[in-house]
């Protein structure tokens, strides 16, 4: 038995995790004569699955995390696909899978932020957009172009869903409005059209729609459509729930629940697995772990170290894990704490998972892993670790620095992850909980 990690049940094969931290910039230089060059304008800073850019030239190209990316990009993502896109003037904007986003113009002048100038065009697909300084300051210069309308933002944080025929939009910050394009709304124009439907989160539980041919923009009420399922209204999920920038899985849970991309399944975690803590309080900062009772009734511990356990129902044959298929998870929620070497009975303090994504290959039992971790102490740090799930669903792996091990849903659908990150002057420790 390991001393670190305690795997309950000698069937261990393989898992991936990978985790990823958003970091990036860009800049628009002049040229000779004074004219604009576009160079970077943008950086890919988490990628998941198969993502393409064709560039300005036409020249296409495979994307990898740490691309840059410029003015007249198109970039293409497959079924399985998920960039992040961040900006120098910290926009970020998530393409989700089976999209197609253009950055059309982007422009960011540091000195004059009034004079900055946004233009995206979303050819199809989804895409998350949480504004930078440029939108902050110059709101009335962004726009983002569908097929068939027209979005302007007041300095926001919104998702939009198109297709040929349709266009959705949910708001989580500041407010966005819609119009159809026409000739007096033009797709080469920055801003809001004249007339356009305006959303603000203010408004309450509402979607915005807007179909082909119809003069103006509809409001729906996002509780209506919730109405009789049981779920819980997105905006009074706990604030645990809500991540940042990095990864958002409230954004996915609000999407497929007023159909805007039905492939996006719901991010609320079931209940079948649950972190037990052998203390009898939980450190500051952690709100997932439950007593050693609580988490143990009517489960059976899976992996655990000398602190947290991952229990998980015990009538379970998976059965229905998927017999194939490379799937994404997403981050839902964790908890890091930091051990320093340098004193004796040195206290754990708090630390941060600052993103992250998980991939499990289910035909090849394969997975790989990335953390990036941060501690005002430790500074921020990276694990990278492979390793493989065993037919019961429990996994692990190590390598010279780090160590992971964790458990699977007998669906498939949801994972624990317990990981373990040494350093110079001490230790970081942590446990997540996932879903795809």
């Amino acid at each position: 038995m390991n001393k670190s990690f305690c795997i309950f049940n000698s069937n261990a094969s393989r898992i991936c995790a990978i985790f990823v931290l958003l970091c990036s910039s860009f800049q628009l230089l002049a040229g000779d004569g004074g004219s604009p060059v576009e160079t970077s304008v943008g950086e890919v800073v988490l990628l998941i699955g198969k993502v393409g850019v064709t560039h300005a030239d036409g020249a296409n190209s495979a994307l990898q995390r740490g691309d840059s990316i410029s003015i007249g990009d198109l970039v293409e993502t497959s079924s399985g696909g998920h960039a992040h896109i961040k900006f120098v003037d910290g926009g970020v904007v998530s393409v989700r899978p089976e999209s197609r986003l253009r950055i059309e113009l982007y422009k960011y002048d540091v000195e004059s932020p009034k004079k900055s100038a946004i233009r995206f065009s979303l050819e199809k697909g989804v895409v998350r957009s949480i504004s930078g300084k440029a939108t902050e300051a110059a709101h009335e210069r962004y726009r983002l172009n569908t097929p068939i309308a027209a979005l302007g933002v007041l300095g926001t944080d919104y998702v939009v869903r198109v297709s040929d025929s349709e266009t959705w939009v949910a708001v989580y910050s500041g407010g966005v409005a819609v119009a159809p394009l026409s000739s007096s709304c033009l797709a080469a124009g920055l801003g809001v059209c004249e007339g356009a439907t305006r959303l603000t989160k203010g408004m309450g539980n509402l979607v915005l729609l807007y179909r082909s041919g119809e003069q103006q923009a509809e409001l729906k009420s996002l509780t209506s459509k919730l109405e009789g399922s049981g779920e819980q209204d997105p905006a009074q999920e706990p604030e645990s729930q809500l991540m940042d920038s990095s990864d958002a899985p409230i954004e996915e849970r609000l999407v497929e629940r007023v159909g805007l991309d039905e492939s996006i399944r719901q991010r609320e975690l079931s209940g079948a697995l649950r972190w037990g803590r052998w203390w009898s309080e939980p450190l500051v900062g952690d709100d997932i772990s439950l007593s050693h009772g609580l988490a143990r009734s009517g489960k059976e511990i899976t992996v655990g170290d000398l602190r947290f356990g991952l229990f998980r129902d015990t009538t379970k044959s998976f059965r229905l894990m998927p017999k194939q298929g490379v799937y994404t998870f997403d981050l839902i929620r964790s908890f890091v704490y930091f051990t320093a070497d340098s004193l004796v009975g040195s206290q754990p303090t708090q630390g941060r998972l600052d993103g992250g994504a998980l991939e499990v290959d289910f035909l090849r039992d394969t997975f790989s892993t990335h953390l990036d971790l941060s501690h005002p102490e430790a500074g921020e740090v990276s694990l990278d670790v492979a390793g493989s799930i065993g037919r019961d669903g429990i996994f692990s792996a190590k390598n010279s620095n780090s160590r992971v091990a964790g458990a699977l849903t007998e669906d498939g659908l949801e994972a624990g992850l317990l990981f373990e990150r040494r350093v110079s002057n001490g230790v970081f420790k942590g446990i997540s909980d996932w879903r795809r």
